[in-house]
C-alpha cells in the first residue's frame, strides 16, 4: 500500500511541477484543485448521465467547431436561423467561452461552455446536450463522449479535402455516421483516412461554399484599405508543416518561416518588389497554428504584401470564405484551399518545390497529384513574378484543366446548406 501511495504522490508531484512551469504557481494550484474536484464531484455525475439517458430529443442539434463558432458549423447554423429552422429545432453550440458569442444568441440558439476553465475537461452540460441531441455536427473529432445512442446521427462536417494522404494512427477511431466531402474523387481517400466504409462518405459538399455567393461589405472595406487605388488581390494560403516532419526536408527553412519558396527574411523584400512591379496586392493568410511572419498594421512596411489571420478576420466580422471568393487568384501548395478555390474559377499557383520532401512525410492521396492541380506550378520564388503578371493581365492558364476535373472534385449545387439539411431529414 505504501508503494502505491508513494507512486501516486510522485506522479502528482511531477504533473504539478509541469503545470507550474507552464502556467505559474498560482494558476497551477487552481488547475490542480479544480481537476481534483472535477474527478470527485463531476465525474460520478457524468457517469450517471451516460447510464440514465437512453433517448435523444428529435429537435435538438449540437454543433462544435475548431475554432469555436466558425467554418462549416457556423455557416450551417446561420442558414438555419435565416430560413426559419429554429422555429422547430434547438441549436446548442459547444464553445470554450459562451460570453464571447452573446450577440449571436437568438431564438433556440444557445452557447454552452464545453471545457472547464481550470480543469480543462468536458463539462457536465457538454455531456448532457451531446447525449440528448438527435444530431451532433462537428468539424474535427468528437470521440470524448464515448457513448452514442442508437437514435443519434453524428455528422462529421470536416474542414477540407486536399492532396494529403491518410495518416491515421493505429487504433485511432473517429465516431460518426457520415462524413462530408466535396466530390466523388475524395470518397476512397477519406474512407481510408477515417477507417470507415465508402457509404459513410457523402460527396455533397461543404456548407461554407454558400459563402461564395454572399456579399459582405466588410470585404470591400478591407480591400479598399490595402491601397489607394484598386489592385488585383492575390491570396496566399500555405499548408502547415509540423516541426517533427522537418527532418525530411533538404531545406527546412521555408517550413520554419511558414512560407514555401522563402529561404530567408531577405526574400520577403524580393517578394514585395515583385508585387510592386506587377502592381498587385499579396495577402498572406497565416495558418491557425502556423508560423508565417506577421506585421502589425501600424508598422506595415511593405505596401503590396499584407498579413491576415483569424483574429483580424473576426475583428472585421468577415468569414474567410466570404473573402476567398472575392480575391482574384490563389497561391497554395498541398492545402485543401486549392480544391475549395476550384469553385471560384480563378487562377491558382501551386508552390511545389518541396513536393518530394512532402511525399516522405505526409505523402499524397493521389498517385499523380498534379492532375488535380490546375494552374501554374511554381518551383522557385522568381517564378511567382510571372504569375503575378498573369493575374494582373487576366490570364488564367489553368482554366481548361480545372474544367476537366471539376466533375470529379465537386458535386456542385446552388444551395449546399439546403442539400445537406435535406439529406439528414432536417426540414422546416
Amino acid at each position: 500500500m505504501r508503494k502505491l501511495y508513494l507512486s501516486i504522490k510522485k506522479r502528482l508531484r511531477a504533473r504539478y511541477t509541469k503545470l507550474v512551469q507552464l502556467y505559474g504557481e498560482d494558476q497551477a494550484l487552481r488547475m490542480g484543485v479544480s481537476y481534483g474536484l472535477y474527478r470527485v464531484l463531476q465525474c460520478p455525475q457524468i457517469w450517471l448521465l451516460k447510464k440514465v439517458i437512453r433517448k435523444a430529443k428529435p429537435n435538438r442539434i449540437v454543433l462544435e467547431t475548431k475554432p469555436d463558432y466558425a467554418d462549416n458549423g457556423r455557416v450551417l447554423c446561420e442558414y438555419m436561423v435565416e430560413h426559419g429552422y429554429t422555429d422547430k429545432y434547438q441549436i446548442v453550440w459547444l464553445v470554450e467561452d459562451p460570453s464571447l458569442y452573446k450577440k449571436y444568441q437568438t431564438k433556440n440558439v444557445k452557447f454552452v461552455q464545453s471545457i472547464g476553465k481550470y480543469h480543462r475537461q468536458r463539462t457536465i452540460r457538454a455531456y448532457f446536450y451531446s447525449l440528448t441531441a438527435k444530431y451532433v455536427l462537428f468539424t474535427h473529432v468528437f470521440r470524448w463522449v464515448e457513448k452514442k445512442l442508437d437514435d443519434q446521427i453524428y455528422v462529421n462536417l470536416w474542414h477540407g479535402c486536399g492532396y494529403k494522404a491518410s495518416r491515421r494512427a493505429p487504433g485511432y477511431q473517429n465516431i460518426f455516421d457520415y462524413c462530408l466531402v466535396p466530390g466523388n474523387v475524395f470518397i476512397d481517400t477519406k474512407a481510408e483516412f477515417f477507417g470507415c466504409s465508402r457509404e459513410q462518405v457523402l460527396p455533397i459538399g461543404y456548407p461554407r461554399y454558400d459563402l461564395y455567393k454572399k456579399q459582405n461589405p466588410n470585404v470591400d472595406t478591407y480591400f479598399a484599405s490595402l491601397s489607394e487605388k484598386p489592385r488585383k488581390n492575390i491570396l496566399w494560403m500555405p499548408t502547415f508543416i509540423q516541426s517533427k516532419d522537418l527532418i525530411y526536408y533538404k531545406n527546412p527553412i521555408p517550413s520554419i518561416i511558414g512560407l514555401p519558396l522563402i529561404n530567408s527574411v531577405l526574400d520577403l523584400d524580393v517578394l514585395e518588389e515583385m508585387c510592386a512591379e506587377a502592381d498587385v496586392n499579396l495577402i498572406i493568410k497565416r495558418h491557425r497554428i502556423g508560423r508565417t511572419p506577421k506585421e502589425a498594421a501600424d508598422v506595415q512596411k511593405n505596401p503590396h504584401v499584407f498579413y491576415l489571420d483569424d483574429d483580424l478576420l473576426n475583428k472585421m466580422d468577415i468569414q474567410l470564405y466570404e473573402l476567398i471568393a472575392r480575391t482574384d487568384a490563389l497561391i497554395t501548395d498541398f492545402s485543401s484551399a486549392a480544391v475549395d478555390y476550384l469553385l471560384v474559377e480563378k487562377p491558382i499557383a501551386f508552390t511545389l518545390e518541396s513536393m518530394d520532401d512532402y511525399a516522405k512525410t505526409r505523402g499524397f492521396a493521389f498517385e499523380d497529384p498534379r492532375k488535380y492541380m490546375p494552374g501554374e506550378h511554381i518551383y522557385r520564388l522568381e517564378e511567382l513574378k510571372e504569375f503575378f503578371a498573369h493575374v494582373n493581365q487576366g490570364i488564367d492558364s489553368g482554366k481548361e484543366q480545372r474544367e476537366a476535373i471539376m466533375s470529379e472534385t465537386h458535386n456542385r449545387t446552388d444551395d449546399y446548406c439546403r442539400r445537406i439539411l435535406d439529406h439528414f431529414g432536417i426540414v422546416r
